[in-house]
């Protein structure tokens, strides 16, 4: 969940479940994996809001991840329901 006086912005809440293939031996999720999870989620926020455009990713918006700021809280691992919640903003 987002932090209390986080910079403005839309939240969007994701919600996913850990594979098994997205973990290691001790069934960690890698925390390479993370950033994957963080891009799903940015895709569905498109996908709702009805402005994901296969045919024309020219248009007048583009939307790109211009900056990544992870704060990991606890270790996930296989078979986990996570909260993935990210932010848009205008730049």
């Amino acid at each position: 969940m987002p932090e209390s006086g986080s910079k403005s912005g839309v939240y969007f809440r994701h919600k996913l479940r850990v594979a098994y293939h997205e973990t290691d031996a001790m069934a960690v999720v890698h925390h390479s994996n993370h950033i994957k999870y963080f891009e799903e989620a940015r895709v569905e926020y498109l996908r709702q809001k009805k402005m994901l455009w296969h045919d024309r990713p020219e248009g007048k918006i583009v939307f790109a991840v211009r900056a990544l700021d992870v704060k990991y809280l606890k270790t996930a691992r296989f078979d986990e329901e996570l909260e993935v919640w990210t932010q848009g903003r205008l730049a």
